[in-house]
């Protein structure tokens, strides 16, 4: 960590002691900033025989993965190769808490806010909605309900007791509309004289003694 502007740190790397001199400016309000320190290390390198420069060159030929006990190489052509090696520089990244600012973040917040983010609902209206109740009212509604039959002009309390049209106290002629609650308790009359018919006939019998029959 960095405090002070010229501060001098020493860092242990595996090639030997690094050291860093600490710059004020490169920190926040107070100057104070964290470094993330990268020592040198040694990297190493493809290489091939030129004939024609007499020496080892490495165009054409880069690392395509190594470990601390293989390198693999990737090359454009045949020839000799050997491996080389080169040291990486050191190389640092710095970072600090930057101090808190006037403006709200980007981002929104936890907590709620102090003033609520839309318009109040309107008011209920004075006048019933057109939809139904949810459960029946004790008074009669001013207009009349649906229900079977045809609705009546004025509004009833409730249905009546009695069918409408009464039954007729004697048989009608027609069969009625609306069939009588039982049936009659009399049976229909006993035929009249008139609805009689007196027929004439004369009856032969053959073998029969006439005097025998009395």
């Amino acid at each position: 960590i960095c405090y002070t502007d010229g501060q001098v740190l020493e860092i242990d790397c595996p090639l030997g002691k690094q050291t860093y001199t600490c710059d004020s400016s490169l920190g926040g309000v107070d100057g104070t900033y964290f470094l993330d320190f990268t020592c040198p290390g040694v990297v190493p390198t493809c290489m091939w025989w030129s004939e024609d420069e007499g020496e080892w060159a490495n165009e054409g030929c880069s690392v395509v993965n190594y470990t601390s006990t293989n390198v693999t190489c990737g090359c454009t052509h045949l020839t000799d190769f050997v491996l080389g090696k080169n040291v990486s520089t050191a190389s640092f990244d710095v970072t600090f808490t930057s101090a808190p600012t006037s403006l709200p973040t980007p981002v929104p917040t936890s907590l709620p806010s102090p003033v609520p983010t839309s318009p109040p609902t309107p008011v209920p209206t004075e006048l019933p909605i057109p939809a139904p109740t949810p459960a029946p009212t004790g008074a009669p509604y001013p207009m009349p309900t649906v229900k079977a039959g045809l609705p009546t002009k004025t509004p009833v309390a409730a249905p009546t007791k009695v069918p409408y049209p009464a039954p007729s106290a004697s048989p009608t002629s027609i069969p009625s509309k609306v069939p009588i609650p039982v049936p009659t308790p009399v049976p229909t009359i006993a035929p009249t004289a008139s609805d009689t018919v007196a027929v004439a006939a004369t009856v032969t019998m053959d073998g029969l003694d006439a005097s025998a029959i009395t």
